[in-house]
């Protein structure tokens, strides 16, 4: 059992039980709920809802990625990307598939800009 669980929980067997519909925040800042029959459910019936939320838009199978049109697959190479890059909104015209690739591309190159427009202001 990983080793936060084991301290906050003291038992490394026990596994905290949420009801059906709660929600949470993950320490990476996305929302999380609790449902079983969900298809993007983990075997702990856990689901990141801006998934859950792409997945019941767009529905199962292969998809494009919206840079590159690269083929795609849910649970392998579809990455969920935030538009606006604020991990709780989860509305779906904030929500967009794409490859690892150009989610990375996306990232880096933004995390360029935003650096060249610091060392500029503070110039």
């Amino acid at each position: 059992m990983h080793y936060k669980a084991y301290n906050r929980y003291g038992d490394p067997l026990f596994r905290k039980k949420r009801a059906k519909g709660s929600r949470w925040t993950d320490e990476k800042g996305y929302l999380l709920y609790t449902d079983n029959d969900h298809p993007m459910a983990s075997p702990r019936g856990t689901v990141l809802e801006h998934r859950a939320v792409l997945y019941d838009s767009i529905g199962p199978g292969q998809q494009h990625c919206v840079d590159c049109n690269a083929v795609i697959e849910w649970g392998s190479t579809l990455i969920v990307n935030h538009i606006d890059e604020n991990r709780l909104n989860n509305s779906i015209e904030n929500l967009e598939p794409m490859c690892h690739l150009c989610n990375w591309l996306y990232s880096a190159i933004k995390r360029q800009v935003e650096r060249r427009l610091l060392n500029a202001w503070k110039r």
